[in-house]
């Protein structure tokens, strides 16, 4: 005891203490600036299959970004600002789903989102959950010199009404659809070749098509 008689107390073993650690931390949040929308969500447990996260964003251009720098008086000429950027992109990872607060957050990871650059873009879908796996993919055809590359594209409500040609990918593993398929077609000059696989529950398809000028050579 001390000259007080206050009984000493050995505080670092209390503050060291796991019963004192927090187990669990969660937060959600919104931000929208213009008609730039950001989410994100993230729950953190000792528990890594408990784990949340999100993180979305409805777009981002450069232009939207040279718009906030102009506002803030800097002068840009927007015109000269070159069309790129991210639209609905999103990546969710909740191993076994479950609430943050009041929100509840269905199992499953997900990655989605677009990508345009110069009005050319690749798109990206995928999904893996308790129904199955989805993962789709595309590009939009483009040009490099005398080339072509291009194809049938994604369905019109995948990529867009009206569909969109370019060269794709799609897989789904789910109870009501079982199928791997891709597709892609390369152009130049007055030669091209087309490529077209798919595997479902009823077989196995490979196509090709080779067109050398007016020559026309096919093959199943």
């Amino acid at each position: 005891k001390t000259a007080y008689e206050i009984p000493k107390r050995d505080w670092s073993s209390d503050v060291c203490s796991s019963d004192l650690l927090p187990t669990l931390f969660g937060f959600t949040g919104k931000c929208q600036i213009g008609s730039v929308t950001a989410q994100v969500a993230t729950k953190v447990s000792a528990n890594l299959a408990d784990i949340i996260f999100l993180a979305s964003i409805n777009h981002l251009t450069l232009q939207d970004i040279a718009s906030v720098i102009k506002a803030a008086g800097v002068p840009i000429l927007m015109d000269a600002v070159p069309n790129a950027g991210f639209h609905d992109v999103m990546l969710k990872m909740a191993p076994t789903g479950g609430y943050i607060g009041e929100i509840y957050f269905d199992p499953g990871l997900t990655f989605r989102g677009k990508i345009e650059i110069l009005d050319k873009f690749a798109m990206i879908n995928m999904n893996v959950d308790l129904s199955g796996i989805i993962a789709e993919g595309m590009i939009s055809e483009f040009e490099l010199g005398p080339i072509l590359v291009t194809g049938d594209g994604l369905p019109p409500e995948k990529a867009g009404d009206p569909r969109i040609k370019g060269p794709m990918v799609s897989l789904r593993l789910t109870p009501k659809n079982q199928h791997f398929m891709a597709s892609g077609l390369v152009k130049i000059f007055d030669s091209s070749a087309e490529v077209e696989i798919l595997v479902d529950p009823h077989g196995f398809s490979f196509l090709t098509s080779v067109k050398l000028g007016d020559l026309k050579l096919h093959h199943l």
